[in-house]
């Protein structure tokens, strides 16, 4: 009996990989400021940050209005305050969310879905002072999200999505512990939002791309 439904359960998953179109997506991001300032002829230099982001999406069509995936993301931040003597905080932070995504109505190039994420993060940091480094806070956070979005069909492989801000349901809870004080923060943050108001505002719209291979 279980080996039946072994081979039933692997017939079905080889069925769906055959017929599900594979697309990608996602992000990367580099970014680095420093500076300095002159007064009364002493220079002296402006904090400094470096940081770098990577956040690469893939999933499945298993159908024409149908698909799921995950979205997967990684980031460091460095920052200098240039003091004397020199504070050094360091961040890093990783997180995966799967999601499934219908689109509910389609009009030539364009279409509406919904989409339904989950999420699951962590984080960690440091600070060096004087060449002394202390750990900071480490986080955790689990999340779930439903929002709305529209897309635009650039071709058949390549579709641009917009995710719409002015309305989303969703739920957050996160724990951040510090080791070095063995102070635990908890938080819940739950709602429900529509807004009308300035729909057109880049805050409210955030475009991103998929292509289908």
């Amino acid at each position: 009996m279980k080996k039946t439904s072994l081979m039933m359960v692997l017939s079905l998953t080889s069925f769906v990989a055959s017929n599900a179109q594979l697309f990608v997506g996602g992000g990367f991001g580099f970014d680095a400021q420093s500076g300095s300032y002159e007064y009364d002829g002493n220079k002296s230099d402006t904090p400094s940050e470096v940081s770098f982001d990577f956040s690469p999406q893939v999933g499945f069509m298993l159908s024409d209005d149908f698909g799921v995936g995950a979205y997967l993301s990684f980031g460091l931040t460095r920052e200098n305050d240039k003091g004397d003597p020199e504070t050094i905080d360091k961040s890093s932070s990783v997180a995966f969310a799967p999601f499934a995504r219908y689109y509910a109505f389609r009009f030539n190039k364009f279409s509406f879905y919904g989409e339904a994420q989950a999420s699951l993060g962590f984080g960690s940091s440091k600070t060096e002072y004087d060449g002394d480094e202390t750990d900071g806070p480490k986080t955790s956070e689990v999340g779930f999200y439903v929002f709305p979005g529209m897309a635009y069909d650039i071709s058949n492989r390549f579709q641009l999505m917009a995710r719409i801000n002015a309305f989303g349901l969703g739920i957050n809870h996160q724990i951040s512990k510090n080791d070095e004080t063995d102070v635990i923060v908890r938080s819940t943050d739950a709602g429900l939002h529509v807004s009308m108001n300035s729909i057109v505002t880049s805050g409210y719209i955030t475009v991103g791309a998929i292509i289908k291979l």
